[in-house]
């Protein structure tokens, strides 16, 4: 996220002059009355009209000049004055508009801070067991991130003892990653997590399960995120199964994925008819293995 800052700046200019006014037989003047002066030509400074007033017999209002301006007078000899005027002219102030300035924002740290809240294990007010092993979580980050979490602590679906919530048919690593999903906002299954260091195959079967944990739990995204890392790494070996998780969990894009596959080489056809998988799909679930023969005939009738 990016700020979009705007600023402006207030200057004002000065403007230095000078003016030099010599008066010759400045002494025969004397006596025109007090108030009577003798004015300079006029002169530009700061963009404003002067003039210099010299009064030999002195002004009525001496001493409440508006104007206090450097006057310096010489007397070049008995016949000539010379007046020395500097004017320093302050205009008025104006605004000037800079342009704008785009500062990037700081990265969001929220999900280092939620990742760190469950490495300390600090607050947390609910624990989960699978197959023995617990798992302290925070029931507000939980129902925060999953739908039927949140039913499970606070809703219709709460448990009797919210505290203490025993979880079925899930694997202790798979609920590992699954928590680790959702206070990072990761994928964990590249990366080494305590002990757990995957092979390629493991990391294949541990996706899978996260899939369906995800679907299980409402996690919509982590389904999708799940789907798209299994549909590039298909094989004949394992296609069926695959396949039948797709259809199983309602996963379109996974399905057209398998059905590509499987049509892109009469190799890869009779490789996934011999694998074991192909075989228990046949039994458990015929419509699904009608349906993608019938998708990958087409497909190839279109190539060809």
């Amino acid at each position: 996220m990016s700020i979009l800052l705007s600023a402006s700046m207030c200057t004002a200019e000065s403007e230095q002059g000078e003016h030099l006014f010599k008066i010759f037989n400045y002494s025969i003047h004397r006596g025109m009355r007090v108030g009577c002066y003798i004015e300079s030509s006029w002169f530009t400074v700061g963009g404003h009209e002067w003039c210099l007033h010299y009064y030999p017999d002195g002004s009525m209002e001496d001493g409440k000049d508006d104007i206090v301006v450097a006057l310096e007078l010489k007397e070049l000899d008995h016949k000539a004055l010379t007046a020395r005027m500097r004017l320093d002219v302050i205009n008025d102030p104006y605004v000037i508009e800079e342009a704008h300035v785009e500062e990037e924002a700081p990265p969001s740290e929220i999900t280092d801070q939620l990742g760190k809240l469950l490495e300390a294990k600090e607050g947390v007010d609910v624990t989960f067991e699978v197959q023995g092993e617990k798992f302290p979580a925070h029931k507000l980050v939980l129902a925060m991130r999953s739908p039927v979490f949140k039913a499970m602590l606070y809703g219709p679906m709460m448990e009797k003892d919210s505290s203490r919530i025993v979880i079925n048919n899930m694997q202790p690593l798979v609920f590992k990653f699954l928590l680790h999903f959702i206070y990072n906002n990761l994928l964990p299954v590249d990366k080494v997590m305590g002990d757990d260091l995957l092979d390629e195959d493991d990391k294949k079967k541990v996706t899978r399960h996260l899939l369906v944990a995800a679907d299980r739990y409402g996690m919509e995204r982590l389904k999708l995120m799940c789907e798209s890392i299994l549909c590039k790494d298909l094989d004949a070996e394992s296609l069926a199964t695959t396949l039948a998780l797709a259809n199983q969990h309602s996963c379109s894009r996974l399905q057209d994925a398998c059905v590509r596959f499987i049509a892109s080489s009469s190799t890869k056809i009779d490789d996934v008819v011999a694998s074991k998988g192909y075989n228990r799909l046949k039994r458990t679930c015929p419509d699904t293995v009608m349906e993608m023969w019938e998708k990958a005939s087409r497909l190839r009738n279109r190539k060809t």
